[in-house]
């Protein structure tokens, strides 16, 4: 798409939903969100305004409201199918919008975006489309898949535009003028199990390809794990919690959290 906006397949909301209580990567990501609105002080009461981008089925919505309950909650999405999900999870205030044409004429005193940068072709735009939208105290609270080493199917079915480094990061938020207050990685524990996961990924979808075998969808595989290795992953993901709240920084794991200001 040449006009910067988002790639993403509305198809894939309902995969998500049924899956975004118990799977250990949802589940661990809220946490995590938690804990690090939890150091965020815009004002001596919290943020007022709280706008989410991208929010999808109201996953992370629901993380915002328990954490900000007196907040003006609103959230955003490109596609009318997650909007339909999100309606039956959350009370805040919904609206289909795209990022390079905000359909607002106020500022937010927080605004999140989570897992949505890297779906978006023009990230210098959507960023300085968040800068323009914040008030100057704002904060923008965001996660994005970590590691370029980790690309894999998954990431080509989700239809990422790439995967990040904590110094790459930095960069795209510095030239659209935010300031960085804190950067981390998280799901470092799990980082050894995916990084093999990947290269195992790799090698075998290699095999299909010279044999003309189906395989299965890498969304599906990654969505539907067993419920052993779903339980063991998400308990080693609370382990990073206390870390974030300090605002200490991991130095390894598949996805990053970043907190600036304008």
């Amino acid at each position: 798409m040449s006009d910067g906006a988002a790639h993403y397949n509305p198809d894939d909301f309902a995969k998500l939903r049924p899956v975004e209580d118990t799977h250990f990567w949802f589940v661990g990501r809220n946490n995590i969100l938690a804990a690090a609105l939890g150091t965020v002080t815009v004002d001596a009461s919290g943020p007022k305004s709280v706008l989410e981008i991208g929010c999808g089925t109201g996953n992370t919505l629901r993380v915002l409201r328990e954490s900000l309950p007196k907040a003006t909650l609103i959230g955003m999405d490109a596609f009318h199918a997650g909007l339909l999900h999100a309606r039956s999870r959350t009370d805040a205030r919904l609206v289909e919008g795209r990022i390079e044409n905000m359909p607002f004429c106020r500022r937010f005193a927080l605004i999140g975006m989570f897992d949505v940068l890297e779906h978006i072709e023009d990230e210098a735009a959507a960023l300085h489309s968040i800068r323009r939208s914040l008030e100057p105290d704002g904060r923008l609270i965001l996660t994005v898949p970590a590691g370029p080493a980790l690309w894999s199917r998954y990431d080509e079915e989700s239809q990422h535009q790439r995967r990040y480094t904590v110094r790459h990061l930095r960069k795209v938020l510095s030239a659209a003028q935010f300031h960085v207050e804190y950067v981390t990685h998280f799901m470092s524990l799990i980082y050894p199990a995916v990084w093999i996961s990947r290269r195992l990924e790799g090698c075998l979808s290699a095999l299909s390809r010279r044999r003309a075998e189906p395989r299965q969808a890498a969304i599906e595989r990654e969505l539907h794990l067993p419920r052993v290795v779903n339980n063991v992953f998400r308990e080693l993901l609370r382990l990073e919690i206390p870390a974030v709240k300090r605002r200490y920084r991991l130095p390894l794991g598949t996805s990053i959290l970043a907190i600036a200001r304008p």
